[in-house]
């Protein structure tokens, strides 16, 4: 197995995924670790029309792009990096996936590469993420329903799914 790491970081919008993996970056800037960090809402923000209103098919095109690009990071990555024994690459994926199914499909991607894959999971209350949410302009804006919607939905890990129980 190679040098190559794939860490889904996940969580409720406004969890503070984004702020954890800036934190992360900067923390292993300095060592033999190099990074890319792949997010699906900059994904989904390029390609919707109106960000006032949802769209399902903008949604997969954005689903599928996330999934192209992860592909593409591992293949460029097992082609043209260097590994050896002092270096690593860990490529961060930001993204909510709520759905247990949507962290497998990254995992079965990492098993097809033979990379090592760890997820990480951020909790957050939903009330604190709303507040957190409330202070966003723009298009990261996601609004209280979408919160609570997807808060109430999310399939969290759970330590009897074997997936999830040997890599969260």
């Amino acid at each position: 197995m190679s040098n190559i790491f794939i860490v889904p970081i996940f969580g409720i919008p406004a969890s503070g995924k984004s702020s954890f993996i800036s934190a992360f970056v900067q923390s292993i800037n300095t060592t033999n670790i190099q990074t890319r960090v792949i997010s699906f809402d900059t994904i989904f923000h390029d390609i919707i029309k109106d960000p006032n209103i949802f769209d399902p098919n903008e949604w997969h095109k954005a689903k599928y792009l996330f999934k192209e690009q992860i592909c593409n990071a591992i293949e460029t990555i097992q082609n043209d990096f260097k590994l050896n024994d002092n270096k690593s690459f860990v490529i961060l994926l930001e993204d909510v996936l709520h759905l247990r199914s949507m962290r497998k499909n990254i995992y079965q991607i990492a098993k097809h590469y033979s990379i090592h894959y760890c997820s990480i999971f951020l909790s957050c209350d939903v009330e604190l993420a709303i507040i957190r949410d409330s202070k966003r302009i723009g298009k990261a804006h996601v609004g209280k329903d979408t919160i609570t919607k997807l808060y109430n939905n999310f399939e969290y890990p759970d330590k009897d799914i074997n997936f999830e129980h040997q890599t969260s």
